[in-house]
């Protein structure tokens, strides 16, 4: 007996088959809820949590659909080096198999900024100008990206190099340039 009502999409016996222990039969589903597995880098696994809100999109129609991640893998797929998250969602116009992308909100950091990874001096320390002159500073590093890096740990106000400068040393003489508001 099927835990609720819904369709069989597809049946891979037909009566008076043979079935053997953990056989596929087929698929049950119940349109309008659906569950979608998707995959997360190793590092982005300490930012989702069960319960996190998935909001969802479609490039074929439009509208946004919430859903919930509800379970997470404890293997890491050695092909692909990534965890799989399974999320659900429900929606009358969601169709069984069609893409979805979506965003978790998982998460939530605070007081961080982010800046360009060729800025991090080995792996926890940026440059910052005080008096005029470059002064190396140790920074927390929250999270890593391709190009970018957030981290924490620098007082309020602080001036950071925007691009790196060749050959740069604590104590270098620089002119901060004020942005364009």
């Amino acid at each position: 007996i099927a835990p609720s009502s819904g369709v069989v999409s597809s049946a891979l016996i037909t009566e008076g088959t043979l079935v053997r222990p953990n056989q596929k039969l087929g698929e049950f589903i119940q349109p309008g809820n659906y569950e979608i597995e998707s995959a997360i880098r190793v590092s982005d696994l300490d930012f989702v949590n069960l319960g996190d809100t998935v909001e969802f999109t479609s490039k074929d129609i439009p509208g946004i659909w919430l859903g919930k991640v509800t379970r997470i893998s404890k293997n890491i797929n050695a092909a692909t080096q990534t965890f799989s998250v399974f999320c659900e969602v429900a929606g009358s116009d969601l169709k069984e198999g069609m893409f979805l992308n979506g965003d978790i909100k998982g998460k939530t950091l605070t007081n961080v900024f982010s800046i360009d990874r060729k800025l991090l001096l080995e792996n926890n320390a940026v440059y910052t100008v005080i008096d005029s002159a470059l002064v190396s500073q140790t920074v927390e590093v929250k999270k890593f990206s391709n190009q970018e890096v957030l981290i924490a740990g620098l007082p309020n106000g602080s001036v950071v190099l925007k691009e790196s400068i060749i050959g740069a040393f604590e104590g270098l003489p620089v002119e901060p340039v004020k942005a364009a508001e």
